[in-house]
């Protein structure tokens, strides 16, 4: 029933969508920077996290240019520059 349900949409469609959602998702990122930036305290953020996370962002724009899937890949690959910039500005502000 679900598989009906989904395929209701067009594979370009979830195309457009994954796209859309993927870039709209990487503001949230875009917004912890300012945070950090902005912060006092900027070691609330885990390293662990921020690692993990950049790692992610990057295994999926990989898997995403591999099999040729823009929503895949276009969204995660904005992810992977902002969370590399997350990571840098939390760098930055812990040992400056």
């Amino acid at each position: 029933m679900i598989q009906r349900i989904l395929s209701l949409l067009s594979e370009r469609m979830w195309e457009y969508l994954g796209t859309t959602i993927g870039l709209l998702a990487s503001l949230s990122i875009a917004a912890q920077i300012r945070t950090a930036w902005n912060s006092p305290n900027p070691g609330s953020l885990s390293p662990v996290y921020l690692l993990t996370f950049l790692l992610l962002f990057l295994f999926w724009t990989l898997y995403g240019l591999r099999f040729n899937r823009k929503a895949i890949w276009m969204g995660n690959l904005i992810a992977t520059i902002f969370q590399a910039t997350l990571v840098g500005v939390w760098v930055f502000r812990m040992y400056h």
